[in-house]
């Protein structure tokens, strides 16, 4: 893997040792920031089930103001740590060593833009962590009023959107889906995003 564009345009970024982690391919990450571009300067970027952090780094490197990177696993925040130094990025951003569950929960700051890569559903033990981020209130908190959320998926999931989200544009690339989501304006009482 490596960085597709920005100040660190081409370093390689490592994946962590693990199969729990499922790292987001160069051509979707590419796909992804080319869909979001005019957001990322300056912004301040959620990145959760960071994995690698290359999705956080990118932004970094395209010129996010800063990025929290939030993965329970000891080895993936290991890696985030190598990759930002190594990249020269680790001033900008901060690395989460929680489950998305307690991060969300106790944070209290404001994002510009979300972006999640949760494990796919699993089917014998019914999690959906899809649904459990949508559903829960901590999420849309995170989000400043006219922020972004970007959800991967597997290609073939099913999105059953609660009525607090607002669909904006949803992309398939080979087996990964990217939904692009707002704060539902009329449930939260807000303007429609320009």
């Amino acid at each position: 893997m490596r960085i597709v564009a920005g100040i660190a345009k081409g370093h390689r970024i490592k994946a962590p040792r693990s199969t729990a982690t499922r790292p987001t391919q160069d051509k979707v990450r590419e796909a992804l920031f080319s869909r979001i571009f005019q957001l990322i300067p300056d912004a301040r970027v959620l990145e959760l089930f960071a994995g690698s952090g290359a999705i956080g780094l990118e932004a970094i490197s395209r010129g996010a103001q800063n990025v929290v990177m939030v993965d329970s696993s000891s080895a993936a925040q290991a890696t985030m740590r190598d990759n930002a130094k190594s990249s020269k990025l680790a001033d900008q951003c901060s690395i989460v060593g929680a489950t998305v569950d307690s991060f969300l929960r106790s944070n209290r700051s404001l994002f510009d833009v979300v972006i999640a890569d949760p494990p796919y559903h699993r089917e014998e033990t019914s999690d959906d962590f899809v649904k459990g981020l949508l559903e829960g209130e901590e999420l849309l908190n995170a989000l400043v009023e006219d922020g972004l959320l970007v959800l991967e998926t597997h290609a073939n999931y099913r999105l059953d959107l609660p009525p607090a989200w607002c669909l904006h544009d949803d992309r398939t690339y080979g087996k990964s889906r990217l939904w692009y989501l707002f704060k539902h304006p009329v449930i939260t009482g807000e303007s429609e995003p320009s």
